[in-house]
């Protein structure tokens, strides 16, 4: 074999070492695509998730809201009916004691009429004045004492209705702090990805960088 055929070999494989580089750095490139078409993918269906768990609480934070919202006005209705209810059997009872009271003044009164002189219409006028100024005197305690009792149930309802919305705030904020701690987590998966994604964009220009210089080294030689 003659030095010019060895030569002519040597150099035809000479040539044939760059299409093993290149062939080289495609199968990295793609294994690099790949490898960052998954990561990309992970990080989707994380962000999916993230977002369908956030819209998750937010509805059941909006029906729990809902449900607290008609307990109280259900409860409240059910307070003031039966408030109502008590008022109206109060006032019923009230009427009673001072319709059996007048009765009972009127026989009093009948009875120790001792002025046998007075004529009927003098008595009748003389019990009538005396039964209404009892009667007066007796509906007016009885308002005030209603109108007290009125008032306390009142500021009880109002205490209740106060208490039931400082519990309903707080559970909104807990619901809004769920929110937030998810926003935040979400935040940091954003930030991890793209440290992740930088990581391997430096590892892929130094891998790049080795593979060229390999490359140059091979050409030189």
């Amino acid at each position: 074999m003659s030095i010019s055929t060895i030569n002519s070999q040597y150099l035809s494989q000479d040539n044939k070492l760059p299409n093993l580089f290149d062939a080289k750095n495609k199968l990295n490139n793609s294994a690099q695509q790949s490898k960052k078409l998954q990561l990309l993918q992970q990080y989707k269906n994380k962000q999916k998730n993230v977002k369908a768990e956030k819209m998750r609480l937010e509805k059941e934070a909006e029906r729990k809201e809902q449900d607290l919202i008609g307990k109280l006005y259900q409860k409240y209705d059910s307070n003031i009916q039966q408030k109502v209810s008590v008022v109206s059997n109060n006032i019923i009872e009230q009427e009673k004691l001072l319709r059996s009271q007048r009765q009972a003044l009127q026989s009093t009164l009948q009875e120790g009429s001792w002025q046998p002189e007075q004529s009927t219409e003098q008595k009748q006028a003389s019990n009538s004045t005396y039964d209404s100024t009892v009667l007066k005197d007796l509906q007016n305690k009885q308002l005030e004492k209603f109108l007290q009792d009125q008032k306390l149930q009142l500021e009880q309802a109002q205490q209740e209705l106060y208490n039931k919305q400082q519990q309903k705030i707080k559970l909104l904020n807990a619901e809004q702090n769920k929110i937030d701690l998810l926003q935040y987590n979400h935040y940091q998966l954003q930030k991890q990805a793209e440290q992740q994604k930088l990581a391997k964009l430096e590892l892929f220009k130094q891998q790049k960088q080795h593979l060229d210089l390999q490359k140059n080294e091979g050409e030189v030689n």
